[in-house]
């Protein structure tokens, strides 16, 4: 079985670069996108076990919420932070 699927939304690299070496330590496998754009083009293109999303996006205050809304119609958890 493979590892489990986690997609990563946030704008700050250098927060994306710790949660990824953790969760990839922890045996995760991990997509990034910095845009809710990405993280759309992502949701479509793959199904994830968990999502870890920024609420704001930078200057998109409801890109949070409009991934969280993407993850709902595919009953994929969301973490948002």
């Amino acid at each position: 079985m493979g590892a489990a699927e986690l997609l990563i939304v946030e704008v700050e690299p250098d927060l994306v670069d710790v949660l990824t070496e953790y969760l990839t330590s922890m045996g995760y496998s991990i997509q990034r996108a910095g845009t809710v754009e990405q993280a759309k083009q992502s949701l479509w293109a793959s199904i994830f076990h968990l999502i870890i999303c920024d609420l704001s996006l930078g200057f998109n205050r409801k890109g949070g919420l409009e991934i969280l809304e993407e993850a709902a119609s595919r009953s994929t958890p969301v973490i948002l932070i």
